[in-house]
């Protein structure tokens, strides 16, 4: 069942992939990859834009396999799904973590991962500030109807 999830993840058939891979993760057969498993099933979350579900998948990847290789990448997957549900500050507190653990990093594609942490923290700053606009342009927009309302009832 294994490879068959994975076929299908790695031809982007990401809705069939969930599916065995579920099957896989609810079954109560031991597997020695099983951080594996849920880091691909998140990945398949993420890719579907279903950032929640990815979140929790990411989030159990990174409580229960703490010496997971796919650990750091569950990290960074968090931050970003955080970021695109809007929940900014949690989302640089967990990049944040990954960027302080820069010298722990040894090899150069994990140091690229903190490098694409940062590119993430900056990101966060300005998905933010573009909520921000778009909150208060909404809300200057209310206001200003509501003037001319006013305007016209008198």
């Amino acid at each position: 069942m294994v490879k068959e999830a994975d076929m299908y993840y790695d031809y982007n058939q990401y809705e069939k992939a969930i599916v065995v891979y579920e099957k896989l993760v609810g079954s109560n057969m031991a597997f020695d990859d099983s951080d594996r498993i849920f880091s691909r099933l998140a990945e398949c979350y993420y890719k579907l834009e279903d950032y929640e579900n990815a979140l929790e998948t990411y989030r159990k990847v990174c409580n229960d396999y703490l010496n997971s290789p796919y650990r750091l990448n569950a990290r960074l997957g968090m931050g970003e799904c955080l970021i695109l549900t809007g929940n900014y500050g949690e989302a640089r507190r967990v990049l944040y973590s990954v960027a302080a653990q820069e010298a722990k990093y040894k090899a150069g594609k994990d140091k690229l991962k903190v490098i694409e942490a940062y590119y993430k923290i900056a990101d966060s700053y300005v998905e933010q500030a573009k909520h921000s606009l778009k909150k208060e342009s909404r809300k200057q927009k209310t206001e200003y109807g509501m003037q001319n309302t006013e305007y016209r009832v008198r």
